[in-house]
C-alpha cells in the first residue's frame, strides 16, 4: 500500500454506511483496512443503490461471523496486532459479544476503537437506533431545509451519514496521532450523527439567542447574504449565484442593471429580483460566461451526466471508474483532499467476498 497512511492498520467491522465509509476514507489514503463481511457478504454487494465501491474500495475482505463465539474469539485475536477498529453495533451488543471497549483495550491498550451510534455512547437516547436521516432531523437541518412555505427537506444523498464518516474519519487520526506523538495508547472514539450534523449546522445555534424567533426555512437564500440562490435561464436551466463579498455584490447588481446605492455605494432594495430578471433572459452558457468573467461566484446547475463530461472533472480525473462482480463497472469521485507528496491511490476494485480470509486469519 502506498499514501499517507500506509502502514494503519485498520479492521472494519461494521454496516450500512457511514461507519464503513469512514474506513474507506482511510483505505483511500492508503491504510491497510481488513473488512469483516458476515457469511455470504454484505447486503451492501446488491444493493439497489449500487454504493458498494464507496465501502469496499481498497479493502481486504474477511468472511467471519460476528453473530458466533467462534467469529468474536476471531475477532479479539485479530484486534491484538491492529492500530484501528471499527464498530457500529449497539454497545449493549458489542459487551454480549465479548468485543466492547473495555474488553479489546485489556487486550491491545494501542487500539483505537471506533464505535459509530445513532446518538453517542451515552445519555437518555443511547439506546435508541439512528442513521444520518435521522440526525438530520434531530439537529435542525431538515427544519431549516426546504421552501419557506414548504414541508422540511431531506436530501437526496445521505448527506448525514457522510458527514459521520468525514467526522469519524478526523477522529481517528486524531487519536492515533495522540498515540503516536504523545504515549497516550489508545482510546475510544465516540462518533454519531448527533454531534457530526450540529457541527455541520453551527450557524442555526449560533444564530439563535435562545429567546427569539428560531431560524426558518429560506429556500436557497441564506438570512445575511443579499443575494444567494438559484435563477433560471431563458433556456429552462437554472445557474447557482452567491454574492459571498461587498464586492461581488456591487457588480452583480450592475451587471443586472439594478442601479440603487446606500452611502456606502452598497446595491439596496430587492438586487435577487434584478438578477433573477437578467438571468431569465439569457442562455445558460452566456450567464455563466459572463459572471466568470468578471470574477463573480456562478455555476450550472449541473446533472450527473454533465458532471461527467465537464472538463474541469475530466482535467482533473474527479471521478473514477471501479470493478464489482457483482454490479459491474460503477463510477465514483477519487479521493479527497489530494496530497502533494503522498497522494492516495485508490482500488480499482472491491474484493471477492472472504478473498482474504485465508491470508489475514494467517497472519499475513
Amino acid at each position: 500500500m502506498s499514501g499517507a497512511l500506509a502502514g494503519l492498520r485498520v479492521i472494519d467491522a461494521s454496516t450500512l454506511y457511514a461507519a464503513p465509509y469512514l474506513a474507506t476514507l482511510l483505505a483511500d489514503h492508503g491504510a491497510d483496512v481488513v473488512k469483516i463481511e458476515q457469511p455470504g457478504g454484505d447486503t451492501y454487494r446488491h444493493h439497489p443503490g449500487r454504493m458498494w465501491p464507496l465501502l469496499a474500495r481498497g479493502k481486504r475482505s474477511v468472511e467471519l461471523d460476528l453473530r458466533s463465539d467462534e467469529g468474536c474469539a476471531v475477532l479479539r485475536r485479530l484486534v491484538a496486532d491492529v492500530d484501528v477498529l471499527v464498530v457500529n453495533l449497539p454497545p449493549a451488543t458489542l459487551a454480549k459479544r465479548g468485543i466492547d471497549f473495555p474488553t479489546l483495550h485489556a487486550l491491545n491498550p494501542e487500539l483505537v476503537y471506533v464505535s459509530v451510534t445513532g446518538y453517542g455512547q451515552d445519555g437518555p437516547y443511547a439506546d435508541r437506533p439512528g442513521n444520518g436521516t435521522i440526525g438530520e432531523a434531530f439537529t435542525g437541518l431538515t427544519h431549516v431545509t426546504g421552501d419557506p412555505d414548504g414541508p422540511p427537506v431531506l436530501p437526496s444523498v445521505p448527506m448525514g451519514d457522510a458527514v459521520t464518516a468525514v467526522t469519524g474519519a478526523f477522529g481517528v487520526l486524531a487519536a492515533c496521532y495522540h498515540r503516536l506523538a504523545h504515549g497516550g495508547g489508545g482510546q475510544l472514539v465516540d462518533v454519531n450523527p448527533i454531534d457530526s450534523l450540529l457541527q455541520a449546522g453551527a450557524p442555526i445555534h449560533a444564530e439563535y439567542d435562545g429567546a427569539g424567533e428560531v431560524p426558518v426555512r429560506l429556500g436557497s437564500r441564506l438570512r445575511d447574504s443579499v443575494v444567494r440562490n438559484v435563477f433560471p435561464t431563458e433556456d429552462d436551466r437554472w445557474v447557482a449565484i452567491s454574492a459571498s463579498t461587498p464586492r461581488h455584490l456591487s457588480d452583480l447588481a450592475t451587471l443586472a442593471g439594478h442601479g440603487l446605492r446606500d452611502d456606502d455605494g452598497v446595491p439596496i432594495g430587492d438586487v435577487e429580483a434584478s438578477v433573477r430578471e437578467w438571468t431569465s433572459k439569457r442562455h445558460h452558457t452566456a450567464v455563466v460566461e459572463e459572471l466568470v468573467n468578471r470574477r463573480l461566484p456562478v455555476s450550472l446547475v449541473q446533472t450527473a451526466r454533465e458532471i461527467r463530461d465537464d472538463a474541469h472533472v475530466r482535467s482533473r480525473g474527479c471521478l473514477t471508474e471501479m470493478t464489482t462482480d457483482e454490479q459491474g463497472a460503477i463510477t465514483v469521485p477519487v479521493a479527497a483532499p489530494r496530497l502533494s507528496v503522498t497522494p492516495a491511490e485508490p482500488a480499482s476494485r472491491t474484493p471477492v467476498v472472504g478473498q482474504h480470509t485465508d491470508a489475514v486469519l494467517g497472519g499475513r
